[in-house]
């Protein structure tokens, strides 16, 4: 996609222990092919169009599940989403306001 765009990146890590770590990062390419790195706010507030692929929006909001420590709220989301809460930005909101967590410096896969 030429221009810019939002999406969701992967940022390898180095290896610890034999496993590699990596982070899943909310960013914004500009007309030059640089990323900068974005908070949900900025992300939802952009008026970019986005250019993350339906899997990995569906990881991301994986990764923000698994974050939530109450079985209960987990339930309650899988039920909201059986309910027609369909879209990215409806689920990374109801899982923010819940418990989930998102910094400036990403996730951890």
């Amino acid at each position: 996609m030429d221009g810019p765009y939002k999406s969701i990146f992967i940022q390898e890590g180095r290896k610890i222990h034999f496993e590699r770590m990596a982070k899943m990062e909310l960013g914004e390419v500009d007309s030059e092919d640089f990323i900068k790195n974005l908070t949900w706010k900025q992300w939802k507030t952009s008026n970019l169009p986005s250019n993350a692929s339906d899997y990995i929006k569906k990881e991301f909001v994986s990764k923000l599940i698994s974050q939530v420590r109450n079985f209960g709220t987990k339930i309650d989301f899988n039920r909201a989403v059986k309910n027609g809460m369909v879209s990215f930005d409806a689920q990374v909101d109801w899982l923010l306001n819940n418990g989930a967590k998102y910094t400036k410096t990403g996730l951890k896969c």
